[in-house]
C-alpha cells in the first residue's frame, strides 16, 4: 500500500526512525549497537569497553522525557529525540548513576527527583 505523500509518518515509522538517530550518535562515542527486534524489552542495547570489561546498558529511545521514572526503572538510559531537533539527549537517574560508566559518554545528564 502507498502511503500518501501530504500524510505524516505513523507512530511506529517514527519511533524506529528515532531509534536509528540514537543508535548513530551512541556509534559515533564508540558503543557497538543492538537493536531489538520484538516489542518487548529495551529499544538498544549498547556495549563498550571499559578497562578489562565489557559494560551492556539497556537503552530506551523516546520523543519526549515524559515518564522517566517508569523507562529508567527497567533501563540504564533513556535517549530522547525530539522530531524537531534530532540532536540525541541522553539521561540516566540519579538512582541508575555509575560513576564508572557515566565517563562511557561524551555528554550524559543525571536526572534527580525534585527537591
Amino acid at each position: 500500500m502507498r502511503r500518501r505523500i501530504d500524510n505524516p509518518e505513523s507512530p511506529n515509522q517514527r519511533g524506529a526512525r528515532l531509534e536509528l538517530i540514537a543508535a548513530a550518535a551512541l556509534m559515533a562515542e564508540g558503543f557497538i549497537v543492538y537493536r531489538n527486534l520484538s516489542s518487548e524489552g529495551p529499544d538498544l542495547i549498547a556495549q563498550k569497553r571499559l578497562g578489562g570489561t565489557s559494560v551492556l546498558l539497556r537503552i530506551e529511545v523516546k520523543s519526549t522525557r515524559d515518564y522517566w521514572r517508569s523507562v529508567l526503572k527497567t533501563n540504564d538510559v533513556l535517549i530522547v529525540v525530539q522530531p524537531s531537533n534530532l540532536v540525541p539527549r541522553i539521561y540516566t537517574s540519579q538512582r541508575n548513576a555509575n560513576a564508572r560508566w557515566l565517563s562511557l559518554f561524551e555528554s550524559i545528564e543525571v536526572i534527580r527527583k525534585k527537591p
